[in-house]
């Protein structure tokens, strides 16, 4: 179209000299390949025609069966795997129940010392669990088991506890509550800010006597037990026990991937139709991990409060399939794998010679 019109012009203006063959073949040429420089260049932003740019696994991942998302295994493959076996059956335990398998069914409170001379204090003020909120939970599930995960000082184990006696529930629901009673990163890390509950002794802080003092003095000793453990392991237990709750209070990791951890394991022990509620959502990191949760999951997040928020456990509700498929074997750990049985008796020999003290 270029060459026609070139052509065209040059004729109009009588230069015949232009129209020699070499020279308009040449002109030609020139414009063909301005024609197509120029539509290559218009068509450079074009979204058809630009390069397919690779995605960071976080965009990848539309289900939790993608490689990018790695979810923590919720069934049990190690030693407490055969351990568990004695427990034949889901349940929600009894407080009998609950004091013989956790503590042999010995009088934890009357075992107990005040030695650090502990008196009930409201002097930590960093939970955001009220009276009138923990009445509204033990009406809306009507439990018969109940596990906090964080209770630090005892003041939210104390709201939930008198709200079962105030519903009428002494004998008949308890709560469980698992705690290092050691403190978090960040307590561990500040430790000025935390003095006015954080009392140090001997290198640990003397939370769980506090915790203690607030139970007894409360009157929830047939309502209450510790369980002095990480959260992990104490959704493990509970993985084990094929224990299940109809509530579950989620108040101690803070870090990122913590929560998200905890979640998922104590999700598992979740009947259907309970709730699943959590503190300091004003963290970063807590609710990264509860928004991916909610996401990844499909389900949907509540927020009763600017710092509180919950999910309920839909009735009938399952893991997605192939949501744990990072299990057993699959990085191949079982493969290639030999344990020489005379090389084993000589460390046993070695180590019985070195501890005669364990023989018999």
């Amino acid at each position: 179209i270029f060459s026609t019109n070139f052509n065209v012009l040059f004729s109009s203006f009588g230069m015949e000299v232009l129209k020699q063959r070499n020279l308009c073949l040449c002109v030609n040429v020139l414009l063909g390949l301005l024609c197509v420089h120029l539509f290559s260049m218009s068509q450079l932003g074009s979204p058809a025609l630009e390069p397919s740019r690779p995605q960071c696994p976080a965009q990848q991942a539309s289900s939790p069966c993608e490689e990018s998302l790695c979810v923590p295994q919720v069934e049990l493959m190690g030693p407490g795997a055969k351990a568990s076996r004695r427990f034949r059956r889901e349940t929600k335990p009894s407080f009998a129940e609950g004091l013989h398998v956790l503590h042999g069914g010995r009088p934890v409170y009357n075992e107990w010392r005040n030695c650090a001379h502990k008196r009930p204090s409201s002097a930590y003020t960093h939970t955001n669990i009220n009276r009138s909120f923990a009445s509204w939970v033990v009406r809306e599930v009507q439990p018969q088991f109940m596990v906090e995960v964080g209770s630090f000082t005892g003041l939210s184990s104390r709201l939930f506890g008198q709200a079962l006696v105030e519903q009428g529930l002494r004998g008949k629901a308890w709560l469980l509550c698992i705690d290092t009673w050691l403190g978090d990163l960040h307590m561990w890390l500040d430790k000025p800010s935390f003095s006015a509950s954080l009392s140090w002794r001997g290198g640990e802080p003397e939370v769980y006597d506090q915790w203690m003092i607030h139970m007894v003095s409360a009157n929830l000793t047939d309502m209450v037990l510790p369980m002095r453990q990480t959260s992990i392991i104490g959704a493990r237990f509970l993985k084990a026990a094929k224990w299940m709750a109809d509530f579950i209070f989620l108040d101690s990791a803070h870090e990122v991937d913590e929560t998200f951890n905890e979640l998922v394991l104590y999700w598992d022990r979740l009947a259907s139709g309970g709730i699943l509620l959590g503190d300091d959502y004003v963290w970063r990191a807590v609710r990264h991990d509860v928004m991916k949760f909610c996401t990844v999951f499909h389900l949907e997040l509540h927020r009763p409060s600017e710092l509180l928020w919950y999910i309920r456990k839909p009735q009938g509700w399952a893991w997605p399939p192939g949501v744990f498929r990072r299990s057993l074997g699959y990085y191949r750990e079982n493969l290639n794998v030999h344990f020489d049985p005379q090389k084993q008796a000589r460390y046993r020999a070695q180590l019985k010679a070195e501890h005669p003290e364990g023989q018999g």
